[in-house]
């Protein structure tokens, strides 16, 4: 049994409302349940890592000298067609309304790196 899960991470720049996917991979905790802590609370949750992951989406230059926050960036975890883990604002954690849709292009996603 594989310890890890593929999910797909809507990233949202909140000054503008773009959102960009990413395929990422989260391990599954002693229940068996994706474990989300890495981009609830760990280093995922904070803007510097966020903004390098949604630039990456697009192959866009990384910048790796802004300051850290945790405002500027917001994610929804999506498993399938449920979602996991929300910080769209007004949307109660499973709810998925207000997402990039399912399925989008390859030009849209990119592929995590395996931790």
């Amino acid at each position: 049994m594989d310890s890890r899960v593929n999910v797909l991470v809507h990233i949202r720049k909140n000054d503008t409302g773009e959102v960009r996917i990413y395929k990422d991979d989260l391990y599954l905790d002693e229940d068996g349940l994706p474990n989300t802590f890495m981009w609830q609370d760990g280093n995922y949750a904070c803007d510097c890592n966020r903004r390098l992951f949604f630039a990456r989406v697009n192959g866009e230059d990384e910048d790796w000298e802004s300051c850290c926050s945790d405002t500027e960036y917001s994610v929804n975890i999506i498993l399938g067609h449920k979602c996991i883990y929300s910080e769209f604002e007004n949307l109660p954690n499973k709810a998925c309304s207000g997402l990039a849709p399912v399925g989008a292009s390859e030009s849209q996603v990119v592929n995590g790196a395996s931790r």
